[in-house]
């Protein structure tokens, strides 16, 4: 799957989660953020911020924004040498209106003590949209490591150049909140929902399971997918040849894109011995099944998490399958949670709603 069918789970978001009531709650300012602190690390030294970071905008979002796509966020995985800063951008997801692809996204930036400020740019034309203009957005915050525990966070003021009010307001505050890698192997349990053809629902559900690990040197995702309940009702034939299926990478530079995880969001391709596969994008939830990200919302009916936050402890998850019995299957789930803490029952009225990517370019 490359990164232009992603518009493919845009519907399925959509269809499932009705998100579009979203934008009718606005951005109240600053949403309740903690203020600025310096040295939070407490030892005057260079803090380590490398990993998974998930940026918010808490205020400056314009009204067409808000409308079309509800608040703006960028999810990241920033690389760290000393005090200078850069990022994975290929796997860079952004939700704002005025990025046309909505990922791949660079940033440079540096950090001095708990004192950030990294800039996100694009330029004109990139990604082979002839429409995208040049824009820019740098944050400048303080580092909080929460005394090494969730969630860490980077709180402070942005300032843009994206001049267009209807968009964005020009500068604001944001929140980021950072999330682990998965430095030890870490199972999932969960359940699977299928849609049909039209994109309803069907009353078929799936167990399965994730197992993930980070890889220390590139960041890939590696480990299995189990979806061995997955089978055509129809033909009674499983929909891939073995299981579990196995976790793989496309490699640099394929325009599908990788197996990663950045910020609040990972995606994974896994595959049997035919080389048929399931594509899966994960999305970090609070208990309540708002976001696990701070100050964001983009739950049904849009609302804040209420933690924890900047976490690995639950995921909804949004799948595709390309090939085999099931070829073009697609779906979402009911929540999945770390097998031995205790994982959701799965009932619908209960089921965190997914992610908003409703920009039809991913």
């Amino acid at each position: 799957m490359n990164k232009f069918e992603r518009v493919v789970l845009t519907g399925i978001i959509e269809v499932l989660f009705f998100f579009c009531a979203s934008a009718v709650f606005g951005q109240q300012n600053n949403n309740g953020q903690p203020t600025q602190n310096a040295n939070n690390n407490g030892s005057g030294t260079t803090a380590n911020i490398q990993g998974r970071w998930s940026f918010v905008i808490t205020s400056g979002d314009g009204p067409q924004q808000l409308a079309d796509w509800g608040q703006s966020s960028i999810d990241t995985y920033i690389l760290q040498s000393g005090s200078s800063l850069t990022n994975v951008a290929p796997e860079t997801y952004v939700d704002m209106e005025v990025d046309q692809y909505g990922v791949d996204l660079p940033a440079t930036g540096k950090v001095t003590g708990d004192n950030v400020t990294i800039t996100f740019s694009k330029a004109t034309g990139a990604d082979g949209y002839p429409g995208q203009q040049a824009y820019s957005f740098t944050f400048t915050g303080v580092y909080n490591d929460n005394k090494g525990a969730s969630p860490r966070t980077i709180t402070g003021t942005y300032t843009n150049t994206v001049n267009n009010a209807n968009l964005s307001a020009g500068s604001g505050n944001f929140v980021a909140t950072f999330f682990p890698d998965w430095t030890t192997t870490t199972t999932y349990a969960g359940i699977l929902d299928s849609l049909d053809n039209g994109g309803n629902i069907t009353p078929e559900t799936y167990p399965a399971s994730i197992t993930l690990k980070t890889d220390p040197t590139n960041h890939w995702l590696t480990g299995s997918v189990n979806v061995a309940s997955l089978v055509n009702p129809q033909t009674g034939v499983a929909c891939f040849a073995n299981e579990p299926l196995t976790i793989f990478n496309w490699g640099p530079g394929q325009p599908q894109g990788e197996s990663f995880a950045m910020g609040q969001v990972f995606d994974i391709f896994a595959q049997d011995s035919l080389g048929n596969y399931i594509y899966m994008t994960g999305y970090s939830v609070s208990d309540n099944g708002g976001p696990a990200e701070q100050y964001e919302w983009w739950s049904y009916p849009p609302s804040t998490g209420n933690g924890p936050y900047g976490t690995n402890k639950t995921y909804v998850i949004l799948f595709n399958i390309y090939g085999g019995p099931c070829d073009q299957w697609e779906g979402a789930d009911k929540p999945f949670t770390i097998v031995g803490e205790g994982h959701h029952n799965g009932n619908d009225g209960n089921r965190p709603h997914g992610h908003r990517r409703n920009g039809g370019s991913k």
